[in-house]
């Protein structure tokens, strides 16, 4: 639902992907060093201009990250929260 989140572990032992449809945002923190992250996109391309970023400190989202972030990029941190997004995202829900 609109709003909310799923957090999943991934790893090289267990062997998990996760497919986040169309839409919907996604992040993702590294647990160990030389992490690899690989996207596989369902489109034919990247489309920059599409991009959108919400602040993974949004208190809205509740995200309990499982490692007490240190320094983020600039990007992530000026990011707005959701609520301040409102009006230029789709409202998916499933």
């Amino acid at each position: 639902r609109y709003g909310q989140h799923v957090a999943v572990s991934l790893s090289a032992e267990n062997g998990a992907q996760l497919w986040v449809p169309p839409g919907f945002a996604h992040g993702y923190q590294a647990l160990e060093d030389n992490t690899l992250v690989l996207y596989k996109c369902s489109v034919s391309f990247w489309s920059p201009a599409d991009e959108r970023t919400v602040n993974p400190f949004d208190p809205a989202l509740a995200i309990a990250w499982p490692i007490e972030l240190g320094p983020v990029n600039d990007k992530d941190r000026e990011a707005p929260v959701l609520a301040d997004m409102s009006n230029e995202l789709p409202h998916y829900s499933v």
